[in-house]
């Protein structure tokens, strides 16, 4: 196994941008194995025998394999000393951060998105989220009113992980307009060094 990293994903998910914006950020080479989704690779035997959750995205390093986009941005900022916290309260912040948007900003603004702009869904099922994806994006305003950033003056992992359906409001039918806090802040990610849309970085290399 190389040591490495190799990064499994699809261009059109969010969770598999999570880490390879992390590794741009970072400066941080990988490799990048594309993932098809829409011919269910990710359900073959292959695959299913590396990743039991039969879902993308999948990091291997070395003989570390990482299977939750959480996970692997948390071994990552140990592993480069980047975009992590400054100690353990900090640490406790950063973490409510990434567990909330997999709750809420996920369910809410990337559910939206897909059924809005992949496969079709049910109007009360598409009611349900657009409910789900304005409070969301109403707790990152709260926020980021009040911060530069989710946990103070400058980037973690929990800036990444939300960013990367955060950036995809608009395509969810959500208004910003109304969150300015939150536009600033997704502008700043997009400032930052290494930044590169996911066209750019979930591509063979």
């Amino acid at each position: 196994m190389s040591d490495g990293y190799t990064l499994y994903g699809h261009v059109r998910s969010g969770n598999s941008y999570k880490p390879a914006l992390m590794l741009a950020l970072t400066g941080t080479p990988f490799e990048f194995v594309e993932v098809d989704l829409v011919g269910e690779e990710q359900k073959s035997g292959q695959y299913r025998d590396k990743n039991v959750f039969a879902k993308v995205p999948m990091l291997t390093h070395g003989r570390a394999t990482m299977r939750q986009s959480g996970t692997i941005l948390l071994y990552l900022a140990a592993q480069t000393g980047q975009f992590g916290s400054d100690g353990p309260l900090h640490r406790l912040q950063v973490s409510e951060w990434m567990f909330w948007e997999q709750e809420r900003l996920f369910n809410g603004v990337g559910r939206s998105r897909f059924f809005r702009k992949v496969a079709p869904g049910d109007p009360a099922v598409l009611e349900w989220l657009a409910g789900v994806g304005n409070d969301a994006l109403d707790t990152l305003e709260a926020q980021l009113v009040q911060t530069k950033y989710l946990t103070g003056d400058k980037p973690t992992i929990a800036d990444i992980n939300c960013y990367c359906y955060a950036r995809l409001a608009e395509e969810g039918s959500f208004e910003m307009g109304t969150r300015p806090a939150t536009v600033a802040w997704r502008e700043a990610m997009e400032a930052l060094p290494g930044w590169a849309p996911p066209a750019e970085l979930l591509t063979a290399r």
